[in-house]
């Protein structure tokens, strides 16, 4: 009998763990991305001493994080509120690349990987709306800072294949 429940608890946790993940797993996994990659670039620039830095990803997490309590009271659909976080994993990647990096052809991988993960899980006109903002980005970037963006040419050449 003991035998028989053994191999009957072995099949449940099998089929627990073929289950799709769940969209407030993604939800959550998406804010600890967030927080956890938004933070790190704070550090670096507190120990950097770069003080444009510090407000201005400081202030990105701060209006961040104020976004993710507002959707926590309001109670927004799951889909929705992966989405607003996936954007605005967009525009903190955006105020680190302004006021962090050295050049922004680094943060082109960035934005990728935020669209890459985020596309996986979410609807296209999502994904679509998300590469859109992040080439609005990329262009406001380009124009408050033109010398972190090397070439013009080459910069719209990323810009494209990015796209």
């Amino acid at each position: 009998m003991a035998k028989k429940e053994k191999v009957q608890k072995t099949r449940k946790t099998a089929e627990e763990r073929r289950k799709p993940i769940t969209h407030d797993k993604i939800y959550k996994i998406m804010l600890w991305v967030t927080f956890i990659v938004a933070g790190a670039f704070f550090l670096i620039n507190v120990f950097k001493m770069n003080v444009p830095g510090i407000i201005a990803v400081g202030g990105a997490i701060l209006l961040f994080a104020a976004v993710v309590f507002v959707m926590k009271k309001v109670r927004i659909r799951s889909y929705t509120k992966e989405f607003v976080v996936s954007i605005g994993l967009e525009f903190i990647i955006f105020a680190i690349s302004l006021f962090s990096g050295e050049s922004y052809s680094d943060d082109f991988p960035m934005f990728l990987a935020v669209i890459g993960m985020s596309g996986m899980y979410m609807e296209p006109k999502y994904t679509r709306t998300q590469i859109v903002i992040a080439d609005v980005l990329l262009g406001i970037m380009y124009l408050v800072d033109s010398k972190k963006g090397g070439p013009l040419g080459q910069y719209i050449l990323c810009v494209v294949i990015f796209t």
